[in-house]
């Protein structure tokens, strides 16, 4: 009579092993995955928000035969990260934000333009109004793989612990 209960609880424990091994592994590969993300992104370029504004409109020449430049002509489809800093990044550190918050746009340059404008998410205007430093970083992409990689990004950055109010990839392309 013990020998069938033996042999079920013995299986019920291997079942439970298994599965347990299977939620780590799953743990430990979306921490990898989060983790090579904010790699990439911190390696990257990031733009304090008045040196993008400078370069908003670049015009070159007079009158309507002068060469246009600048991120207003220069724009196109991608994700945005934006981190807000009580100080200037030195040395490249961005890791250290205060805020961050995280998007997507067809014309991503313009996009950004209206967070710092006051156009976009009040959290981040009212940041560069009250002095904080704000830096940009632009991730571009096709147009058809925006929600995927806004998404992951706000998952990899934990955004909506911030000013993200939702997940991401709510748009339809």
């Amino acid at each position: 009579m013990f020998e069938g209960l033996n042999s079920a609880i013995v299986m019920l424990i291997a079942i439970y092993a298994i599965v347990i091994l299977v939620i780590i592994l799953v743990i430990v590969n979306d921490y990898a995955q989060r983790k090579k993300i904010k790699e990439d992104i911190y390696s990257g370029n990031f733009l304090y928000y008045k040196d993008f504004e400078k370069r908003w409109i670049i015009s070159s020449g007079r009158g309507k035969y002068g060469t246009r430049n600048g991120f207003k002509y220069e724009d196109g489809p991608g994700c945005y990260v934006i981190t807000i800093y009580n100080h200037p990044v030195v040395d490249g550190n961005y890791h250290n934000y205060e805020n961050i918050y995280i998007g997507q746009s067809i014309k991503v340059c313009q996009r950004v333009h209206n967070h710092i404008n006051g156009k976009g998410n009040g959290d981040v205007y009212a940041d560069i109004k009250y002095g904080k430093w704000v830096y940009v970083r632009f991730v571009k992409c096709p147009k058809q793989e925006l929600n995927k990689v806004e998404k992951k990004l706000i998952s990899a950055f934990n955004a909506t612990a911030s000013y993200n109010r939702t997940s991401g990839g709510a748009k339809r392309r």
